[in-house]
């Protein structure tokens, strides 16, 4: 039996896309906790796009040529997952590319554009599992903690980047900070402690729930050769130390918390991309083996 092999463009492709949407989803959140974040979210809305970017770019690599493309295009109305995904994709970049004009036009229609953000950011996240676990003959991805597990890993990465973000171009720190790093913690301390606070209470919400969801996945899914690659990387840094780092946040806000946070989110969210591959042939294996017993 031939082994199965990670798509790395695949793995890539999904990674850059929900860094983008999670990122974006934040920028929409921001709308309803109050506070002046219009150069934040310029940034962040600019690093989205260059994440959607680098998406599109590895999108090309994996399809090869123009042509595989349009047919992807074509198909969209068929509602296979792969069109669903591609479909949300695409309206996560024009939201990118609107709110981004109206945010640097002071438009008084940016609370619409935060919610049609938050929609595109679960769209991209949940897509992105779920053409995985609806794939036909994949019956090791045959599992609904796949599409959510997706999901959260998708948004508490971007969570915690926008958290870095607001407190290293939010309004405490337009002029820069002459004082070192104690400046800029007490910046976030100030900063978690007003509007952001509530973002923060959601991060903690949303890296509970993503803990829970990539456990269930690791124990739903057979994951053969990378059981102990996805329970160090996915749950355990993915899923236990953004947990950690988001409580620890609230508790005594530092810059530290923020980067562990998002490390770990990052690591976890690109490991889970990767493992679900080698849990393919784990299911693989599962299913000749059920096949020999029913033969013999």
């Amino acid at each position: 039996m031939s082994k199965a092999v990670i798509q790395w463009s695949v793995v890539l492709l999904k990674f850059c896309a929900v860094g983008g949407a999670g990122i974006l989803g934040f920028v929409g959140l921001s709308e309803f906790v109050g506070g002046e974040k219009k150069r934040v979210n310029t940034i962040a809305i600019v690093i989205a796009l260059v994440l959607l970017a680098a998406a599109a770019c590895a999108a090309f690599v994996r399809l090869g040529k123009p042509a595989s493309i349009m047919s992807v295009a074509r198909n969209i109305s068929s509602g296979t997952p792969v069109s669903l995904e591609f479909l949300a994709f695409v309206a996560c970049v024009i939201v990118a590319v609107v709110y981004l004009f109206v945010t640097m036009r002071e438009s008084s229609t940016k609370k619409a554009l935060g919610i049609a953000a938050m929609i595109v950011a679960v769209a991209v996240g949940f897509t992105g599992g779920y053409s995985h676990q609806a794939m036909v003959g994949m019956t090791a991805w045959h599992s609904p903690a796949v599409s959510v597990s997706f999901l959260l890993s998708a948004l508490v990465p971007g969570g915690f980047i926008y958290l870095a973000l607001v407190a290293l171009f939010g309004a405490n720190n337009e002029g820069g900070s002459e004082e070192g790093d104690d400046s800029v913690d007490s910046s976030v301390a100030q900063t978690v402690d007003d509007s952001t606070r509530k973002m923060t209470l959601v991060l903690v919400g949303l890296s509970l729930l993503s803990t829970v969801a990539l456990i269930a996945n690791g124990l739903m899914v057979p994951l053969g050769s990378a059981t102990v690659l996805y329970w160090i990387l996915v749950s355990l840094v993915g899923g236990a130390v953004p947990l950690a780092s988001a409580a620890l946040l609230l508790a005594r806000p530092l810059l530290a918390w923020i980067y562990l946070g998002a490390g770990g989110a990052l690591v976890g969210a690109f490991a889970l991309r990767a493992t679900i591959w080698l849990a393919l042939n784990a299911g693989l294996s599962k299913t000749l083996e059920s096949a020999a017993i029913i033969i013999t």
